[in-house]
């Protein structure tokens, strides 16, 4: 009608696969420089009887563990309704609560969406979402002491929350991210062949860090 208003709206999103990898992956780098610094004053803790600062390494590992998962919870959220049985998609939309674990839900719609065998990553995602539920809902639990691999027994939680941990966690982050992205089924494929999920990954990280062995004399 002649002299009426149109009235539109833009519909945006943040990509937040993109930002929790940007913070794993950065979080994993503070993580082993932590470690290297940590390395260096083992012999000097030693001889004056101090405790070596394990939280210096222990946070950015705790960070970059949760990060990744986050990144994995952010994947499942953008392929969920495009990979899964409809009825399935729209279920757990409607109740996240029910259903396996996120870890599972996520592991289907991958199963789903992209050409990898039935198995693949499943126990690899179960143990990271178990890393991560146990940062984000912790219980004070007294353990045994664990052994740190700078050579010092410690609280389990340093050695679960350690910057080799860190690593894993990314690794699999990356893995899947840069498998998807050349195997998606016909339902993820865009232009391309490339999922809509995966359109890039760090280039500053690293292909694998230098492993560290325990100081000698340890």
């Amino acid at each position: 009608m002649a002299g009426s208003a149109v009235e539109a709206s833009v519909s945006i999103g943040a990509r937040m696969l993109l930002h929790w990898s940007d913070i794993a992956v950065e979080q994993e780098r503070l993580a082993w420089a932590a470690r290297r610094a940590l390395e260096s004053e083992v012999e000097e803790t030693k001889a004056s009887g101090k405790g070596l600062e394990l939280g210096r390494e222990l946070h950015p590992s705790l960070i970059a563990i949760a990060a990744a998962s986050h990144a994995l919870d952010a994947l499942y959220g953008e392929i969920r309704d495009l990979a899964l049985p409809p009825e399935i998609a729209a279920k757990w939309k409607e109740d996240p609560r029910s259903g396996p674990s996120r870890a599972l839900k996520l592991h289907e719609a991958l199963k789903h969406g992209f050409e990898i065998s039935a198995q693949k990553w499943r126990n690899e995602l179960e143990a990271l979402f178990e890393l991560r539920d146990g940062a984000v809902h912790p219980e004070l639990v007294f353990r045994e002491s664990a052994p740190h691999p700078l050579g010092v027994n410690t609280a389990a939680e340093y050695v679960g929350y350690c910057c080799e941990k860190a690593t894993k966690a990314v690794d699999l982050l990356f893995e899947m991210l840069e498998m998807c992205a050349g195997q998606p089924k016909p339902a993820l494929k865009t232009v391309g062949g490339r999922s809509p999920a995966v359109t890039r990954a760090p280039q500053d990280r690293p292909k694998r860090h230098r492993p560290l062995e325990p100081p000698s004399g340890t």
